[in-house]
């Protein structure tokens, strides 16, 4: 009701909670091990900002964008050199209508993230893009991610959303039709949210209605 946008956490959150998991000492799963061993290495070194940037994470599943912000900044004040810190929070800016600082932060992050994977590399370009609203190289980077994780839901969620911002609605759609084939996709309640948002880019309150 508050008319701000729901967080959009960048697909990253689910490449790297692994990697973060076994960090923390939980159990980490080792079916992507050599892309969890990539994600590790990049995972804040200092303990307290990776509690700080898991719970952070969390709170953005969750859209609870202001104690995301809360635990991401300490968590940045702590590891000020860690991209993927910078790009969660602003994620959590953008969420929380601060579009200036989200900028700030995403622009941070990607110019920290040189040396990182391609993956990780694409996923904080796809979020820099995001925050200058340029649509189109976020649609680019995005759908650069998608192919080199055919099988992530979340990538696919994060081009279809890059789409349904530059108003193709009708890419959007076709994007949502191939994560629907996923296994991973399953009952997840944002590919509906997803459709629903191409629906009314596209002037079909029906089908935008039905899909809410």
């Amino acid at each position: 009701a508050s008319g701000k946008r729901a967080a959009q956490p960048s697909s990253l959150v689910a490449r790297v909670g692994s990697g973060l998991r076994a960090r923390l000492g939980e159990d980490a799963r080792e079916s992507n091990g050599s892309t969890e061993r990539k994600a590790s290495a990049s995972l804040p070194s200092h303990p307290e900002a990776a509690r700080l940037y898991a719970e952070g994470l969390a709170q953005l599943r969750l859209h609870d964008s202001q104690s995301a912000r809360e635990r991401l900044t300490r968590a940045a004040a702590l590891e000020p050199q860690n991209p993927f810190i910078h790009a969660a929070l602003s994620a959590a800016e953008e969420a929380l209508g601060y579009s200036a600082i989200a900028l700030v932060e995403a622009k941070r992050a990607f110019e920290l993230s040189t040396t990182l994977a391609p993956a990780e590399r694409l996923s904080i370009e796809g979020r820099y893009r995001i925050a200058t609203k340029d649509w189109e190289r976020a649609i680019t980077a995005y759908r650069s991610l998608f192919a080199l994780h055919p099988d992530s839901v979340d990538d696919g969620l994060q081009l279809a959303s890059a789409q349904a911002e530059a108003q193709k609605g009708d890419e959007a759609l076709q994007t949502l039709a191939e994560v629907r084939k996923l296994p991973a996709a399953g009952e997840d309640p944002r590919v509906e949210l997803a459709e629903a948002r191409a629906a009314l880019i596209l002037a079909t309150p029906k089908r935008a209605l039905l899909a809410a």
